[in-house]
């Protein structure tokens, strides 16, 4: 589709949606609409309701009073006002008033089902009030005055409880406060009613017959307080001066006396009599009349208002019709004469746009990427040889844009640059750091293997061979950060080398090697000279988080096969690490085998952490090397390495002496479970390994057959029992005696080949057989791991 088609229906997209806007905005006007059209009439059904509930509020002050004036229960009353006629003559406006609320009800929209509740409610109540007043009339004795006070309190409790619920859900805020006030006051001359009925029902000179009676004129006293309060908090001043200060209100002479009578029967107690006479019931008619007024005006005036807003909602409605179409107009008209002028500048925008986006920034960024691509030139060199990449000479918004993207892409290669150069940056601190610790470490060795080769002392030996221990982790630390860096940790080996000798180097390298026994050792391929060094690294790395993460006094059994794999159709050595800890939850090595597998590359502050994870997912991925854990069949964590054809051999292990120690047959022996079966002699040492300089894994030449070691001295009582040591050390033999009881320590070959070219030539370490004092379980377990 060409540009200006495209440019066309962009344009035609804001007309839609400008007509589905207008839509919606008259949609809502005329929503609007109705709903003041609701308002108006739930606002003339509150004035209805107002009615009924004065006219409840009169037929109850009439029939108690028509109930207890035969006893003289009000001084001074004039009777004729509170006869039968009278009562039926209210009782009949009631009706009529609720005739006229049934209509209303009838007529009301589907405003809200709390207000349709208390229309039911309503109805109902006023059924139980049409069988008090038929009991009235039957029998005026025997009708408490508390129930039928009662009846009346809840219908009108009901009617204000529709005007409390339509001041909440009126879209008017002013139409709103202004039901809250009415609601108010209506509650003010409830309780005011209350007290009137309680009043009559003790009767003048008499006291309250019991102390619940008094607390329920309490009560009502209080509450008529509190919608004093609520009303002045939502009346405004002229509303409040029309109820309080009009004839009849609360603070005017005539409520003088019923408020007084209020405060004479809350301070009467049970003792006291009262005084019930004619004033009283007038100021409470007064008080009546003059809330009823002050109702029916507040109710004119909120119908007059919803009324006016309902005019000015259809006025909205129709001018905005007509501007939305005027605009539509409008729009179009100018959205035509523009696309032409638009068209040519976002053509070439877009394309200039397109190749940024899919061809020059992403070439440019995947160059930055390596920091070689960089050489010596600085960031912003960088960013200032890329140049322009979209050429638009315009000066309005569109050519603005255009420079708006060539920046963008200069930014984005100088960040790209920039980033480049930190990474290389922290790389190369990473491997000054590690190279300047390594030379220290070896030093720190060398001195040991000094110490050790004059040392006869077991018990300093043994320490020695500790200090020896923690030296050859801090180098493998150091290791850890040349990995981390991307840079090689070892030079390449120039043989390959058996599995076990593999595992003994890896060995050498645990703290706890005391712990790690061998089982069955299976494997005809050897690993290539490229991979021994890491490999031996990586192996050391699982041993040490097995011995960690496991009981102190627990071995950690270690097992190589070969197997015939897809992948490996030669066969692939399967490397098994068993540990018996309290292994991990399913999610959790689910989650490492997951790091394993995929976060090689990442580096962030995790790597600090959890180094030995990092270390072995960057070697195994180096080397296309599978490492996975699994959960131990009955408890602990078995961590499994798949050494493939990228680091296996393809000719089987020559016969060419003994380079791992033992002979090819031994491998297939008989040997007992938790010894290296690679290596071992009928006494259970492994055998002497050549002292060249060059390492475990470097070709000397054949060694002669070696004597029994002479016997060693018994230990006298109490000195500390001699153990296995991996940290082999060359024998010192007693040459005049060829018992093998006499060997100080039976071996000390070297651990790994791992030595850098920078480190000066020296006997590297592995672990075989020696008499040492045994280390505490306490000293062998670390404090902390990086990882599991």
């Amino acid at each position: 589709m060409r540009i200006r088609s495209k440019l066309g229906l962009i344009l035609l997209v804001p007309l839609v949606v400008l007509v589905a806007v207008a839509g919606l905005r008259l949609y809502d006007l005329a929503d609007r609409v109705f709903e003041s059209q609701d308002m108006v009439s739930l606002v003339e059904f509150n004035a209805v309701t107002a009615e009924l509930r004065y006219d409840l509020q009169v037929e109850r002050s009439l029939l108690v009073t028509h109930l207890r004036i035969g006893d003289e229960h009000v001084a001074d009353i004039d009777v004729s006002q509170y006869d039968e006629a009278a009562v039926a003559a209210r009782q009949a406006e009631t009706d009529d008033a609720l005739a006229q609320f049934n209509e209303k009800a009838d007529g009301l929209p589907d405003i809200s089902d709390d207000i349709s509740n208390r229309i039911d409610a309503v109805r109902t109540q006023y059924e139980t009030l049409v069988q008090i007043r038929q009991a009235a009339a039957d029998s005026p004795d025997g009708v408490s005055i508390d129930q039928t006070s009662r009846v009346y309190q809840r219908l009108v409790a009901e009617l204000v409880t529709i005007t409390d619920i339509s001041s909440r859900i009126v879209n008017d805020p002013e139409i709103a406060r202004n039901l809250q006030a009415i609601a108010a006051a209506t509650t003010v001359l409830e309780t005011l009613e209350e007290e009137r009925s309680i009043a009559i029902n003790v009767g003048n000179g008499k006291n309250f017959i019991n102390n619940t009676r008094w607390q329920n004129f309490i009560a009502f006293a209080k509450l008529r307080e509190t919608a004093e309060d609520e009303f002045k908090t939502v009346a405004d001043r002229d509303e409040q001066l029309a109820f309080f200060f009009s004839p009849g209100g609360l603070n005017t002479g005539e409520a003088e006396a019923a408020l007084t009578f209020e405060n004479d029967a809350v301070n009467a107690g049970t003792a006291k009599p009262l005084e019930v006479n004619a004033a009283v019931i007038d100021s409470y008619n007064a008080i009546l009349e003059n809330g009823l007024d002050y109702i029916n005006d507040e109710s004119e005036q909120v119908l007059a208002d919803a009324e006016s807003d309902l005019n000015a909602q259809i006025f909205q409605l129709l001018l905005e019709a007509v501007l939305i179409l005027a605009a539509f107009v409008v729009a179009t008209v100018v959205a035509l004469l523009i696309a032409r002028n638009m068209a040519t500048g976002l053509r070439r925008l877009r394309e200039g746009a397109l190749d940024v986006a899919h061809v020059s920034l992403p070439q440019a960024v995947a160059q930055m990427r390596d920091a070689e691509t960089i050489g010596n030139r600085t960031p912003d060199e960088v960013a200032a040889d890329t140049g322009a990449v979209i050429d638009i000479d315009q000066r309005d918004e569109i050519g603005n844009v255009a420079h708006s993207f060539n920046i963008v892409h200069t930014e984005a290669i100088r960040i790209a640059a920039e980033q480049a150069a930190l990474r290389a940056n922290v790389s190369q601190m990473f491997i000054n750091l590690a190279r300047r610790s390594q030379n220290l470490v070896d030093r720190l060795i060398g001195h040991l293997d000094h110490l050790e080769r004059g040392e006869e002392n077991p018990d300093r030996l043994a320490e020695l061979f500790q200090l020896d221990h923690l030296a050859t982790r801090m180098r493998r630390n150091d290791e850890n950060l040349l990995v981390l860096a991307g840079a090689d940790s070892t030079r390449q080996e120039r043989y390959p080398a058996p599995i076990g000798d593999i595992l003994q180097a890896a060995q050498s390298e645990v703290e706890q090697y005391t712990r790690i026994e061998f089982g069955s050792l299976e494997a005809e391929r050897e690993i290539r000279p490229a991979a021994v060094n890491d490999l031996v690294h990586l192996i050391a790395e699982l041993m040490d988080n097995a011995t960690a993460f496991s009981p102190p006094e627990s071995p950690v059994l270690v097992e190589a096969e070969q197997m015939r794999t897809a992948e490996a159709p030669q066969g692939a050595i399967r490397v098994r690490i068993h540990d018996v800890g309290i292994g991990m939850p399913p999610a959790q090595i689910e989650d490492i085998n997951r790091q394993l597998s995929e976060s090689a590359d990442v580096i962030d502050l995790a790597s600090s952490r959890m180094m030995g994870l990092v270390v072995v997912a960057r070697l195994a991925k180096r080397h296309e090397v599978h490492v996975e854990l699994r959960p131990g069949e009955q408890r602990g964590t078995v961590a499994e390495v798949i050494l493939g054809d990228a680091v296996l051999t393809e000719a089987k292990l020559p016969e060419r002496g003994l380079r791992s120690g033992v002979p090819l047959d031994a491998v297939n022996g008989s040997a007992p479970r938790g010894e290296l079966l690679s290596g071992m002699e009928a006494t259970g040492a492994l055998p002497r390994v050549p002292e060249s300089p060059a390492g475990l894994f470097d070709t000397a030449a054949p060694q002669a057959p070696h004597s029994p070691p002479p016997p060693q001295p018994t230990p006298p009582r109490g000195s500390r029992a001699p153990r296995r040591c991996p940290r082999a050390r060359t024998c010192r033999r007693t040459r005049s005696s060829p018992s093998p009881a006499s060997t100080r320590c039976s071996a000390r070959s070297s651990s790994r080949s791992s030595r850098r070219s920078r480190r000066p030539p020296r006997r590297t370490r592995s672990r075989a057989s020696c008499s040492a004092p045994a280390a505490s379980p306490t000293s062998a377990r670390p404090t902390a791991r990086s990882w599991r």
